[in-house]
Formats: structure tokens, C-alpha cells, sequence
């Protein structure tokens, strides 16, 4: 059997992790992964490697080394993150690597993490949002990735780009600076002895929620069987509220609590939904983890963190 190499750029991360799992089980696939760590602590993966620069030099390195037939793209920072980080990490970091890959001319299949922020505040009679709507961030974030999302579109060949945009991502591994996994965190902690209100930004505001191992397959899917040079939606077709989120993971903790409304915190459009009927045409892929499954096996995670800690 022909075992190709798939490389990971950020598969320490959130996504990354949950990518590197679904390929391990693979045995065509040679797994190698790449991010700033300096160790990978992930056992699945085949072979890790170490970059603190973004130097050309290195990439090429890499690249020489490991001659992938695929590059899934998830390195890149978010908020709380400041502009400049945001913009080295996401933009130049990306320039940087497709450079490296025009110099070695060889095909490879480029597939880039996008994300939802770039289109900024969709108005509600456009949504579900497709691929044609024209990206409008309201944020550095959004910002950076758009940008490095339209240098990958106009890579030149033998690059095979492929854009994958997901929307708002949840499940088990959320970081606790996301919503849903701060107050899996601090209900974990407070439990039943929470008594005053809890205050949230943004309660009513919705979201198209997509659970991290469906935009892994989503990812992987596309760097099998997308369309080189089109860009793809990730989400699930439909929004929930944060509220909801939230009413789960405080039936799961056993607390009842009373939520207010911090209207002046909320952030964002009051409402975001993919329209994915792309990514389904083109694509075997599609979103199975429910809404539920996915806040459950979060708490679930959150709990298991926490008995191997105490």
C-alpha cells in the first residue's frame, strides 16, 4: 500500500487534535505534525516538528523532508490575541509557507482553516450564508483571516488551495476563553453552590454551532475530495442560542441557575447560520454530532479533567 504523508500545520490546537485522531486510524496516511510546541504530546501522530520561526528556509525544510501530499492548515492564533500576533500568525505565517511551496513546485493539496469572523455581520435575510457573499470582518481576527484566506485562493500551481470556513466550533477540548467551555470549567468548580445569577453577554445571541470532530472530518473530507480553489462552508445549517448551550451544561452540573443578560457584553451578529449545501454537493461530508451530544461530551471531558486532577 502507498502510504502518503498529510502534514499539520497547529496539531496541537483545538481542531488539530481532533484532526490528527481521525487520521490515525488511516493506514494509508503517514501523519505528521507541526506547530510551535515543542513537543507534540500526542502519541497519535507519526512524527512531529518543532518551527519558531517563519522562514522560508524552514518550511522548505520541512517540506523536503516530509514531501506531503497534503498540508491541512489550522496553525494560527484568535483572540485574546493582540493585532500584530494575530497578523503575524495567521496572514504572514501563511504567506510564508505558500512561498515555500510555489519555490518547491511540486502538487500539493492546500487546505486552510477559515473562519465565520470573516464575513462579519451578515444581515439576517442573507442567512443561511453561502460562499458568495462578499466578507465584510468587523475584527482584526476576521481581519487576518480573511486575509490569509484570499492568499491561499490566488496560490499559484502547482498549489491545490482549498478554503475551508467553519463556523463557531464546540465539543470536547474547547478552550475555556470560548463560551461553552469557560462555564463547563466554572460550573465544574462551583457546582450546586452557585446561588447568585449568572451573568452572560450575548444569551440570545445564535450561532451556527458545529462540533469540532464534524469540522475535522469536514477539513479532511476536503483534503480528499474539495474542489481546488474553492472556498467551503463548515457549519450545520441551523443555529441555537448561547442560552441553550449554557441550560444544558447547568442540567449536567445539577445547578438551576438564574441567567441575566449582559446586553452591553454581547458581541457579534445576533445571528449566524452556514448554508452548506457546497461543501454537500461536492463532498461525502456531512455534520452528525448533535448540538446536545456535543455540549454533553464536552462536560463529560471537563469532568474527566478534573477527577485525574484531584
Amino acid at each position: 500500500m502507498k502510504v502518503a504523508t498529510w502534514l499539520i500545520t497547529g496539531s496541537t490546537g483545538f481542531v488539530g487534535r481532533h484532526v490528527v485522531s481521525e487520521l490515525a486510524g488511516d493506514p494509508s496516511i503517514r501523519v505528521v505534525g507541526a506547530g510551535r510546541a515543542h513537543q507534540s504530546g500526542n502519541e497519535k501522530l507519526d512524527e512531529y516538528v518543532a518551527l519558531e520561526t517563519e522562514s522560508i528556509d524552514a518550511w522548505m525544510a520541512v517540506y523536503c523532508r516530509f514531501s506531503p501530499r497534503v498540508i491541512l492548515h489550522l496553525a494560527g492564533r484568535t483572540p485574546p490575541a493582540d493585532r500584530a500576533t494575530m497578523f503575524r500568525d495567521n496572514v504572514e505565517l501563511t504567506r510564508v509557507i505558500l512561498d515555500a511551496l510555489t519555490l518547491a513546485g511540486s502538487p500539493v493539496r492546500f487546505v486552510h482553516c477559515g473562519s465565520a469572523a470573516e464575513l462579519g455581520d451578515v444581515p439576517v435575510d442573507r442567512l443561511p450564508v453561502d460562499e458568495h457573499c462578499e466578507p465584510n470582518p468587523l475584527t482584526d481576527y476576521g481581519r487576518s483571516k480573511w486575509d490569509a484566506a484570499r492568499l491561499v485562493l490566488n496560490s499559484p500551481a502547482p498549489i491545490e488551495p482549498v478554503v475551508g470556513r467553519i463556523f463557531n466550533v464546540i465539543g470536547p477540548g474547547q478552550p475555556a476563553n470560548q463560551v461553552f467551555g469557560r462555564y463547563a470549567r466554572e460550573f465544574m468548580t462551583t457546582g450546586r453552590n452557585r446561588t447568585e445569577p449568572l451573568v452572560v453577554g450575548g444569551l440570545k445571541n445564535r450561532r451556527d454551532f458545529v462540533d469540532v470532530r464534524d469540522a475535522a472530518r469536514g477539513l479532511i473530507t476536503l483534503g480528499r475530495e474539495g474542489q481546488s480553489g474553492h472556498l467551503y462552508h463548515i457549519g450545520t445549517g441551523v443555529s441555537r442560542s448561547v442560552r441553550e448551550g449554557l441550560t444544558i451544561l447547568a442540567r449536567l452540573s445539577g445547578i438551576d441557575p438564574q441567567f441575566d443578560d449582559d446586553e452591553s457584553a454581547a458581541k457579534g451578529p445576533v445571528d449566524s447560520i452556514a448554508d452548506i449545501g457546497r461543501i454537500q454537493r461536492d463532498t461525502s461530508w456531512r455534520p452528525i454530532v448533535t448540538f446536545e451530544r456535543s455540549i454533553e461530551d464536552l462536560w463529560r471531558e471537563v469532568v474527566g479533567r478534573s477527577s485525574m486532577t484531584d
